[in-house]
């Protein structure tokens, strides 16, 4: 089920992706690399605002971690690095 999630996506997102560099290289000229590095640039910063939101929770469940010595140890290891929690 992963591997063919895995595929469509792959496909959903990687073709639109690579047919828009095709274009941006033919439109480009001699610059296109510019152009290229601000598509990818962009593309990049809003793929990894969705990835984690809408993505992932495809393939893995998110759930609290349970009370206990690990919760606890991960809970005294931020308070001694003054990581918000």
């Amino acid at each position: 089920k992963d591997k063919l999630m895995s595929l469509a996506l792959t496909f959903a997102i990687g073709g639109p992706v690579m047919f828009a560099l095709l274009h941006i290289i033919k439109w480009g000229g001699p610059y296109f690399y510019l152009y290229v590095w601000a598509f990818m640039f962009c593309f990049s910063i809003f793929f990894l605002t969705i990835f984690p939101v809408y993505i992932q929770p495809l393939f893995n469940k998110y759930t609290p971690l349970e009370e206990g010595p690990l919760q606890k140890a991960i809970y005294e290891l931020a308070g001694i690095c003054k990581f918000p929690l």
